[in-house]
């Protein structure tokens, strides 16, 4: 099989390939070798579109590597920025909105409600949170001493 992309094209599909790789390994866990091997193909063929700068090969690993030309031309180092932003945001608020809802309803009665019920009363929660980090960011959490050591998985934490 052929592709038969333009040099520009080419850029924009190393900078996807690239954010997708790191995804793939910011995460805990095995990377996938086959993902892997898809992108290290890639970058074999950066010199033959014009962009062997954005690319080195390391001769004891074997493997080839972004330049830091290739993250300061792009905006890929942004789009990771804004994304560990966004995640943390996001979770913070997904975190405390299910916590308030099992707190309220209880975790069985939130795993046995439907999709669309969970949603509905858990809005509310999650917009209060909402709400409050955007206005006031992280300088209203606190983190609390419980009364008492939890044990957890056969450990005090």
């Amino acid at each position: 099989m052929e592709l038969d992309i333009t040099k520009e094209q080419f850029k924009e599909l190393l900078k996807l390939a690239m954010l997708g790789e790191w995804m793939e390994n910011t995460a805990p866990g095995e990377s996938d070798k086959e993902e892997s091997g898809v992108v290290q193909k890639l970058l074999s063929h950066a010199k033959d579109f014009g962009y062997g700068n954005y690319v080195e090969f390391d001769e004891e690993s074997k493997k080839y590597f972004i330049t830091e030309e290739f993250e300061s031309d792009t905006n890929i180092l942004d789009i990771i920025g804004d994304y560990h932003e966004y995640a943390l945001w996001e979770g913070l608020v997904l975190e405390f909105s299910r916590r308030e809802l099992v707190e309220k309803y209880g975790e069985k009665n939130v795993e046995a409600m439907s999709e669309e019920e969970r949603i509905e009363k858990e809005m509310p929660f999650i917009n209060k949170y909402e709400k409050e980090f955007r206005e006031f960011g992280l300088d209203n959490l606190v983190i609390k001493k419980p009364a008492k050591p939890r044990i957890v998985k056969g450990k005090k934490s």
